[in-house]
């Protein structure tokens, strides 16, 4: 388990959680949120065991590359948690369930399409939004024909795919020497690091071209007011201050 990746599956879904007349249940939050960052922990355990070749260049004393970490008893520990996850999704919503299998089927996917130039991080992206969905679903009796019906939440659904597909983009620079010793054609090495990072500061700001565009063409009625300025000033001044750190290092390597 990874602490930090709360801020990913866990900010994903509290806007799904967000953007709905949920049951505002504080206890069932809780419950939808600990899925979630444990669902992205068992994540991280099937992409480690996938994707030990190039962790031996990237992150060669991670336990399940030392061996550390006895793999055989970490997919049992992953399964029964998963199967427990699944009867609580199904409890709270069946929906969610079938969300909940979706993003599982799409992380064993992923490691097999990241070496496919933009692909990858856009299918990482696609997954991540699956638990803007999920929070959206299991803390509401949403069935699918309405979460498809649910415009506003669509929008804010593709918003979370384009941007965590950013993040995803961007952890290819420290990857860079795995990817490559594995044949991973990755952007920044199909690239090189000067080309990736033209490609992704473009990227970048396309989240940030759409949300005023939704909203001058009627799409969705955003809440433009102080907090909401703010939260996206901030995520800018993030992924800038990202760009600017990748330029650093790579100048300094210079």
């Amino acid at each position: 388990m990874r602490p930090y990746t709360l801020f990913v599956t866990g900010t994903a879904g509290l806007i799904g959680i967000l953007s709905v007349d949920g049951k505002n249940d504080l206890i069932v939050t809780t419950i939808v949120l600990s899925l979630l960052f444990i669902a992205y922990g068992l994540n991280q355990v099937i992409n480690d065991i996938l994707g030990t070749r190039e962790d031996r260049v990237n992150a060669p004393l991670r336990p399940s590359v030392t061996g550390e970490l006895d793999r055989n008893k970490a997919l049992v520990l992953t399964l029964v948690t998963f199967l427990i996850g699944a009867i609580v999704s199904y409890l709270l919503n069946p929906l969610a369930l079938l969300i909940m299998i979706l993003g599982f089927s799409m992380n064993i996917a992923y490691e097999y399409l990241k070496g496919i130039p933009l692909l990858g991080n856009l299918w990482f992206g696609g997954m991540i939004s699956a638990s803007t969905a999920y929070g959206a679903v299991a803390t509401s009796d949403m069935g699918f024909s309405d979460l498809i019906g649910e415009t506003d939440l669509l929008l804010m659904i593709l918003l979370v795919a384009l941007i965590q597909s950013n993040l995803c983009y961007f952890t290819y620079f420290k990857d860079e020497r795995g990817d490559r010793e594995a044949e991973k054609m990755t952007p920044i090495v199909l690239l090189r690091r000067s080309g990736a990072l033209l490609i992704g500061a473009f990227l970048m700001f396309i989240p940030f071209i759409l949300l005023p565009a939704f909203h001058m063409n009627g799409l969705w009625d955003l809440k433009v007011n102080t907090p909401h300025n703010v939260l996206v000033g901030l995520s800018l001044l993030l992924f800038l201050t990202m760009i600017v750190g990748l330029l650093g290092g790579r100048m300094g390597k210079r």
